[in-house]
């Protein structure tokens, strides 16, 4: 997605609502009415791609999918240009990620 897209609630809804999706085709417990129960350890990675020119966007838009998807790691991209990169130590101290 685009950096700014992490304002958008409806994409936002939706990434969340694929997660779930995930999470009940992937399990393989049933509870008493024979309904799936959530496996929650999946998936087992959630990354963020990060454009290298995306400079703060890209801080305010990992804040965003990890409060509602919870993320695991990131992938810097387009290094290949005068970009640097910066925003993604910014990111990795802030959140904690690799």
């Amino acid at each position: 997605t685009s950096g700014r897209l992490s304002n958008n609630d409806a994409l936002t809804a939706e990434l969340v609502k694929m997660k779930k999706v995930i999470q009940k085709r992937m399990s393989t417990k049933f509870d008493e009415a024979i309904k799936r129960v959530p496996n929650l350890e999946v998936p087992h990675e959630t990354l963020l791609v990060i454009d290298a020119a995306q400079g703060r966007v890209a801080l305010d838009s990992a804040k965003q999918w990890n409060k509602e998807l919870g993320l695991t790691g990131l992938i810097l991209t387009k290094l290949d240009g005068s970009a640097k990169g910066g925003s993604v130590v910014g990111v990795s101290n802030e959140l904690g990620l690799p």
